[in-house]
C-alpha cells in the first residue's frame, strides 16, 4: 500500500512538471521558425541582380558568422542548455553496456539496446521535423510538447 501511495505521488508530481513545461513552451516558443530574425543587417539580398549566384562579399565568413552567433543571446542559451543533455548522452553511450552487462545480459545484447536507443532518437528527430513543418505548419512549440510527454 505504502509504495502504490508514492508511485501514483511520483506519477502525479511528473505529470505536474509535464504540464508547467508544456504551459511554458505554448507561451514562449515563438510560432515560426521565420519570426525569429538572426541578423538585422542581412545583405544577402541586396547585391543580387535577380539570379541564384552569390557572390563572396555577400556571403559572410566563418569569423563573421560565429561573432554573430555570439552576440545572439538565444544561441548562447541554446549551447548552454545543451550541456546535460551531452553529459547525459555520453554517460549512456560509456556505461550502459556495462550495467546491462553486470545484470546478466551479453555484451552483445547490451549494445544492441545502446543502438535502439540512438536509433529511436534518429527517428524521433526526423518525424519531429516532419511534423512541425508538414503537418503542424512549422510551429515547434506542440511538437515539443508532445514528444516531451511522452
Amino acid at each position: 500500500m505504502n509504495r502504490f501511495l508514492v508511485k501514483s505521488c511520483n506519477d502525479a508530481l511528473h505529470r505536474m512538471k509535464t504540464i508547467r513545461y508544456a504551459s511554458a513552451m505554448f507561451l514562449l516558443l515563438k510560432s515560426h521558425p521565420a519570426t525569429i530574425a538572426l541578423s538585422s543587417d542581412d545583405d544577402s539580398e541586396k547585391g543580387s541582380t535577380g539570379g541564384t549566384a552569390t557572390t563572396a562579399e555577400s556571403t559572410p565568413g566563418f569569423t563573421e558568422t560565429f561573432a554573430a552567433l555570439l552576440k545572439n543571446n538565444s544561441f548562447l542559451l541554446l549551447c548552454v542548455a545543451y550541456i546535460p543533455v551531452m553529459v547525459i548522452r555520453i554517460s549512456l553511450a560509456t556505461w550502459t553496456a556495462v550495467i546491462f552487462e553486470s545484470g546478466g545480459m551479453g555484451m552483445f545484447e547490451a549494445g544492441l539496446c545502446l543502438s535502439a536507443l540512438e536509433m529511436g532518437g534518429f527517428f524521433g528527430g526526423l518525424a519531429a521535423g516532419y511534423t512541425s513543418d508538414k503537418l503542424l505548419q512549422g510551429r515547434r512549440g506542440p511538437v515539443m510538447c508532445i514528444f516531451r510527454s511522452t
